[in-house]
């Protein structure tokens, strides 16, 4: 039978590792903020939820966040609320006699 296993004293034990030179953990990529920006205004403001959800689209693609599909949902979003007002406008102005 063997002796059971000796810990060293604390001034013998190895250093932990030094830690991230800049100190900072690698950063876990999330969902990109303009994306969800984008569908918030796409629905309140068509056309500034579509500029918003191309730019969303352009930065996902060079960064790797994900949002793809938020991004694809304000541009969806926004172009039929757009098409539905540049539509429903001239309809409504037209049925009251305008």
């Amino acid at each position: 039978m063997k002796p059971p296993a000796m810990t060293p004293p604390a001034a013998q034990r190895p250093a932990p590792p030094p830690p991230d030179p800049a100190g900072l953990q690698p950063k876990i990529p999330g969902v990109n903020s303009m994306a969800v920006a984008g569908l918030i205004f796409a629905v309140l403001l068509p056309p500034i939820g579509i500029v918003m959800g191309h730019i969303a689209k352009s930065q996902i693609r060079r960064t790797r966040e994900s949002g793809s599909g938020i991004a694809t949902a304000a541009l969806v979003i926004g172009y039929t609320l757009l098409v539905c007002v540049c539509i429903g406008i001239p309809l409504g102005l037209s049925a009251i006699g305008l």
